[in-house]
């Protein structure tokens, strides 16, 4: 294959295309870690989320058996939010 002749021109161009795709590839590496780092990050929150649901849940079920047991202990009553005052029924 015979060699190809280049003006100074084109070698500029070319040297100039290499030097961005050179820094084009090092970016995309750079924000792909970034992504994977933070795909990370996501998965570490839904987690967290997942527990506080799971904790959530369970204080509600606590919170209706202790209804449950103080209705069935002193009857009926409501609770006013404002004032916390409780008024049987």
């Amino acid at each position: 294959m015979p060699k190809l002749k280049l003006s100074p021109i084109e070698i500029q161009t070319l040297k100039s295309f290499i030097s961005k795709y050179e820094n084009f590839t090092t970016e995309l590496a750079r924000i792909q870690t970034k992504l994977e780092e933070l795909d990370q990050e996501k998965h570490d929150l839904m987690e967290v989320v997942k527990n506080l649901a799971k904790q959530l849940e369970k204080v509600r079920e606590e919170e209706d058996e202790n209804t449950k047991m103080l209705v069935a202990k002193y009857g009926e009553f409501e609770l006013n939010l404002e004032t916390f005052d409780i008024e049987t029924t």
